[in-house]
């Protein structure tokens, strides 16, 4: 038993050896030596809801910010904490939020930090196949560090099914599990490439495919410091393209755009008399393609702004033009 322990506290040692060498010498820190996890590890926090493991993130400013995603802390009725790497537990308010990209920034009462560890972001979207990491808490077991692989070289947008809205994200390919949620993935120096928002899978985990904020949209909500309000049109949709064969011949051939799969009720497709299975084909009179090219255009306006839509019936193929004033996006 001596022999094992002094074998692991030699590893240990040499780690840590490792790392300040790195550090002394101006290197950046690396996933394979270990100084990558230290450098990232002190700037994270577990966030707590309740007294209950929710989802992580990480500090990103002097004035002890804190990113995450809006999903892990969209209950204002909730008790909100951050469960630190050296134990403490300290009250967390959320003071920002942009759901169109499922993000959020909280404050806590730490002040000023300016020598506390901090998260940068990178320049950029990382090319795909390019290394990530996140520590977060996945299954509930805190200050996990997961890799993973940019997998698309563009955003796009993913549905939230919990909250009935899209948000614009790019595709990792990685195992984030539930608790993993608001954590900050980083590139191999460290730099925030975006925050950890869903995955494709159940709640026991993912099959191995992930949706990330992008490093953009959270450095710019983290500047402004203010909620970001976001149009939507108020329905579940999904690309032609995706569907069966049966449902894709009950249009013309050739035919591109977005399905009404679900209209919510008093949503703004709904007020304006669109109903299921129609066929968005442009919006202002500019093509609709897939999911990406329609929620651009929707993106592109406020909410309350008014839009026309083409819309094609299945079937009869009857073409319609409608006009659509679009709602802010708001979670229950």
């Amino acid at each position: 038993m001596r022999g094992v322990c002094g074998v692991a506290l030699t590893l240990a040692l040499s780690m840590l050896v490792g790392c300040v060498s790195r550090t002394q010498a101006g290197m950046p820190p690396s996933a394979d030596d270990g100084s990558l996890f230290a450098t990232v590890l002190p700037a994270t926090a577990t966030v707590l809801k309740d007294g209950r493991i929710a989802g992580s993130g990480a500090f990103v400013s002097h004035q002890s910010h804190f990113l995450t995603a809006a999903h892990v802390v969209h209950n204002p009725a909730d008790r909100i904490e951050l469960l630190l790497p050296d134990g403490r537990i300290v009250p967390a308010r959320t003071v920002a939020v942009d759901l169109g990209h499922d993000l959020a920034v909280l404050e806590t009462d730490l002040g000023d930090r300016p020598h506390g560890a901090l998260l940068g972001f990178s320049d950029g979207l990382s090319p795909p196949g390019a290394l990530i990491f996140l520590i977060g808490a996945p299954s509930m077991l805190e200050e996990a560090f997961i890799p993973g692989r940019v997998a698309r070289d563009r955003t796009g947008f993913n549905f939230l099914s919990n909250h009935g809205s899209y948000a614009r994200s790019l595709l990792i390919a990685a195992d984030a599990a539930p608790g993993t949620s608001g954590g900050c993935w980083v590139d191999a120096r460290g730099g925030i490439v975006g925050v950890q928002s869903a995955f494709i899978g159940d709640d026991l985990g993912s099959l191995g495919l992930g949706f990330i904020a992008p490093a953009d949209e959270a450095r710019r909500l983290v500047q402004s410091l203010a909620d970001r309000p976001t149009a939507t049109l108020g329905a579940e949709l999904v690309g032609l393209r995706t569907q069966p064969y049966g449902f894709t011949k009950r249009f013309p051939p050739g035919s591109a755009g977005v399905v009404t799969h679900r209209v919510f009720q008093g949503g703004a497709l709904g007020r304006a008399g669109i109903t299921n299975e129609q066929l968005i084909t442009h919006l202002d009179g500019r093509p609709v393609v897939d999911l990406s090219s329609l929620f651009t255009l929707v993106r592109s306006h406020q909410p309350g702004d008014a839009v026309e839509l083409t819309v094609v019936s299945p079937d009869g193929h009857a073409v319609n033009r409608v006009r659509v004033e679009l709602d802010v996006l708001k979670w229950d």
